[in-house]
């Protein structure tokens, strides 16, 4: 065995931002950050590979969902709080191109996800007097029925494109879900959201916010650019 290929082996994961992307005209492809990182790289290449094997179209909506996870990856891990917001802005703006154009929406499948958590919008006066006497954190305060709690908040509404041998999942969280157009949520499929993933799945690999920062961010963003500005239909 090579000194290459033991390095690849022993490494992980592929560096933060390593990956550049190039493009020729409509096609997107990942650029080898280095001979160390071969095997890993290759997961990332076959993904490509696969996209741009399918129908226009259908390759198209598949960039988009990519770069989408691709975004969240990054703003997922964001310091700053304007920069988390205006890569999730990028990342939404992704999600409702697709799911407002009813020719791509028929594509897609639609499921809201349920989440078993739930956020406290207010403590009643009770249980603010009894968690401040205890001295509690405030994410350790107990609440009751009169306190104000919305069960929906963590939801959210799920695209799924499913490809040969392979799928991509996008999510939209609950108080974006107005902005999707004509959409009637008692009636879509729903499934818990513990038993879901935001990612995209080709083969056995599985790309999703843990390792889709490996692509260089001003890749993501020129790719954002590009499939943004792409005709789908």
């Amino acid at each position: 065995m090579s000194d290459a290929e033991k390095k690849d082996r022993s490494t992980k994961r592929i560096p933060v931002g390593a990956i550049k992307l190039q493009f020729a005209g409509e096609l997107i492809l990942p650029r080898s950050p280095g001979v160390e990182f071969g095997g890993l790289f290759r997961r990332y290449e076959s993904l490509f590979e696969a996209l741009a094997n399918m129908e226009r179209t259908e390759r198209l909506v598949a960039y988009r969902m990519l770069n989408g996870l691709m975004l969240t990856s990054y703003a997922k891990k964001a310091k700053e709080v304007e920069e988390k917001k205006k890569l999730f802005d990028l990342k939404n703006s992704v999600f409702l191109s697709l799911v407002n154009a009813p020719a791509i929406r028929r594509k897609l499948t639609l499921k809201y996800l349920a989440s078993k958590n739930f956020r406290v919008l207010k403590f009643c006066d009770e249980c603010t007097k009894k968690n401040t006497e205890a001295k509690l954190e405030q994410r350790q305060w107990k609440f009751c029925k009169k306190c104000q709690v919305d069960k929906n908040f963590y939801n959210v509404l799920s695209i799924n494109l499913p490809f040969k041998d392979g799928q991509l999942s996008l999510f939209l969280s609950n108080d974006l879900i107005p902005k999707v157009q004509a959409l009637i949520v008692p009636k879509l499929p729903k499934s818990k959201l513990e038993d879901a993933e935001e990612q995209a799945q080709y083969l056995k690999f599985q790309y999703n916010v843990r390792n889709l920062d490996a692509f260089a961010l001003d890749s993501v963003m020129e790719m954002h650019k590009k499939v943004m500005a792409a005709k789908l239909g």
